[in-house]
């Protein structure tokens, strides 16, 4: 038996086996190429899914530190309309004759009770300011 690759001996066929080795090698670095080809636009594919993928991380991260700055304004802002309310009710509820309730004292907590003119006479207590306008409204009546 001979092998396809081993050398003839007559000049004739050592050309012509010759061409067929270079033709085989040929197919060979071809299929070689195809395949080294391949796995570059692989790796290209795999290398723009990373870049997206990194691209979506920071974009996910930017909208995340955005949402915690929203919550945090909004957080303050709630608070700012509950002390805001809380004044306004205080206001509203005033007695006409000069007295008022310090709006950053809640209803529950002690409150300071001062002439219109915010004079040095301060009275100060430890009952709720609701007792406090139920008291003078019924010296009113």
């Amino acid at each position: 038996m001979s092998d396809s690759r081993s050398v003839p001996t007559s000049p004739p066929s050592t050309v012509s086996w010759i061409l067929r080795v270079v033709g085989e090698n040929e197919r060979t670095v071809q299929a070689w190429t195809d395949y080294v080809d391949s796995l570059a636009s692989e790796n290209d594919q795999h290398e723009h899914t990373i870049r997206k993928l990194e691209r979506d991380k920071k974009h996910n991260q930017e909208c995340d530190l955005l949402q915690e700055q929203m919550i945090k304004i909004q957080s303050e802002l709630i608070q700012f309309l509950k002390e805001e309310m809380t004044a306004s009710k205080a206001q509203t509820n005033a007695l006409s004759d000069g007295f008022y309730i310090d709006p950053k004292l809640t209803v529950a907590s002690p409150y300071t009770v001062a002439s219109e003119n915010d004079s040095p006479d301060h009275v100060e207590t430890s009952q709720p300011a609701q007792l406090l306008l139920e008291l003078a409204a019924s010296e009113i009546q």
